[in-house]
């Protein structure tokens, strides 16, 4: 289970000494939603498996500081970047991709995974890209 507080610390934003909690009962809520989306996949799909988080939720200045895209949804608490012990990121991808649970957006990074969720399920664009040197690509598969 993925606690809270993994997901709004950051390293960065305790050097810069930025307060990274969130500021609206909105981000809070798709946070929580976030939370409970990756939860039920790791636990369905990666058999509890421990993940480690790279990056969580982002308020504005942190986002800021590590140079995050302008309309992240790090920014609104949707989105997480995670690996899993003993797995690829693509790995990671195929097995999400291949399941019923339903996301955002699924980028396949080179040492990492980013999901996104939105709580609106229907607004879900079950999105699967590859980040590349030059962007992103959108793909059917990994």
């Amino acid at each position: 289970m993925i606690k809270y507080i993994d997901f709004i610390k950051s390293e960065t934003a305790k050097r810069y000494k930025i307060d990274n909690n969130p500021k609206t009962r909105a981000i809070i809520e798709n946070i929580l939603h976030t939370l409970k989306s990756m939860d039920d996949i790791i636990k369905n799909v990666f058999d509890n498996k421990k993940i480690i988080i790279t990056s969580g939720f982002r308020c504005f200045f942190l986002n800021k500081v590590i140079k995050g895209s302008s309309n992240s949804q790090h920014k609104k608490g949707q989105a997480i970047d995670f690996s899993i012990s003993g797995l690829s990121p693509k790995e990671i991808c195929d097995k999400i991709q291949k399941s019923f649970y339903s996301y955002d957006q699924l980028i396949l990074c080179k040492n990492f995974v980013h999901i996104s969720f939105n709580s609106l399920s229907i607004l879900e664009r079950k999105e699967n890209l590859i980040k590349t040197s030059k962007g992103y690509i959108k793909v059917n598969s990994f």
